[in-house]
């Protein structure tokens, strides 16, 4: 009996154990699975977020952009090719352009109220609010006015300042793993990548002299940058090698479909000259049988004429 009591203690602590383990398990997964709902769901309010706040801030900035460079010379050297690192010795490599030098000048140094002025003309929302940003060199004084100017250049660059800010704490829900970045990627890389870029060198001018990474500012913008610019890259390449293959396969069927028509344009031909040849040759006897015909007939026509003459003289005679 004691046995017996022993084996179902025994088995009874294996189903304890089993059970335990189950439920441990379970609830794990439960538990991941609610934390992954819930970064889905920080990952949207983000985005609402991004669309609200942020994608002004990208139209501000491309105006600005579009007012100094209106070649888009920046453009052409600082691009997703060409940026990565962010460090001082990238940045230094694109500034040896010295028309990206240029435009860099004059949106961080020399930067004037007359390019400010007409920035908010470009965003401004209504026709009022036109009429009263040109007005307002007519209301003040020149001393009121030249103040004016340098309040919109402070303006101007704070408003470059809060916009990484709030770049950068959009960027930290997902370096910090309290969003999935994955839900979002393909509806905000095509303009998060390129606001990125055209903050490029206030980020990399503001870390210049930081030579410890940890002590750099804005490092989660460049962290999510270089995420999706990978992914974009490794998509691109992608995308490229299939339509690379795609149009190989399409020049070799093309190739191959020549060959085919070639192949079968030689073979009418060569029936059509097979044909034309029977056709000569059948018209060649056509025609020496009519000659035969022709010949037949004279001499048909010269026996007749003959026996005729010959009756007509038996008759006389």
């Amino acid at each position: 009996m004691q046995d017996i009591a022993s084996v179902i203690t025994a088995v009874a602590t294996v189903l304890t154990v089993i059970i335990a383990f189950v439920s441990a398990r379970i609830a794990l997964k439960s538990y991941h699975d609610s934390m992954h709902r819930k970064k889905i769901e920080n990952a949207v309010d983000l985005a609402h977020q991004y669309a609200t706040e942020i994608i002004p801030d990208v139209f501000y900035i491309k105006n600005m952009f579009n007012i100094i460079d209106p070649k888009e010379e920046y453009d052409k050297a600082v691009n997703l090719e060409s940026i990565f690192e962010f460090t001082p010795d990238e940045a230094n490599k694109v500034m040896q352009d010295q028309s990206v030098k240029g435009v860099i000048d004059k949106l961080l140094v020399n930067v004037t109220a007359g390019h400010i002025f007409e920035l908010r003309l470009r965003c401004s929302q209504s026709n009022s609010e036109v009429t009263q940003l040109k007005q307002i060199k007519d209301k003040l004084s020149p001393s009121e006015y030249n103040e004016y100017e340098k309040s919109l250049i402070k303006e101007y660059k704070q408003t470059c300042t809060n916009m990484a800010n709030r770049l950068e704490w959009f960027a930290m829900n997902f370096i910090e793993n309290a969003a999935d970045e994955k839900s979002v990627y393909g509806s905000l890389h095509q303009t998060f990548l390129p606001f990125v870029l055209k903050l490029y060198f206030l980020i990399t001018r503001i870390n210049d002299k930081q030579t410890i990474i940890t002590s750099r500012y804005y490092q989660n913008i460049v962290k999510l940058y270089q995420l999706w610019c990978t992914r974009y890259r490794t998509h691109d390449a992608k995308t490229k090698e299939i339509d690379d293959e795609t149009v190989k396969r399409t020049t070799d069927h093309d190739a191959k479909t020549e060959r085919i028509i070639s192949k079968a344009e030689k073979r009418i031909m060569d029936h059509d000259a097979k044909t034309r040849k029977i056709i000569s040759k059948v018209e060649e006897q056509i025609t020496g049988r009519e000659k035969e015909l022709d010949n037949l007939r004279i001499a048909l026509k010269q026996k007749l004429t003959e026996e005729l003459k010959r009756e007509l003289k038996s008759a006389i005679e």
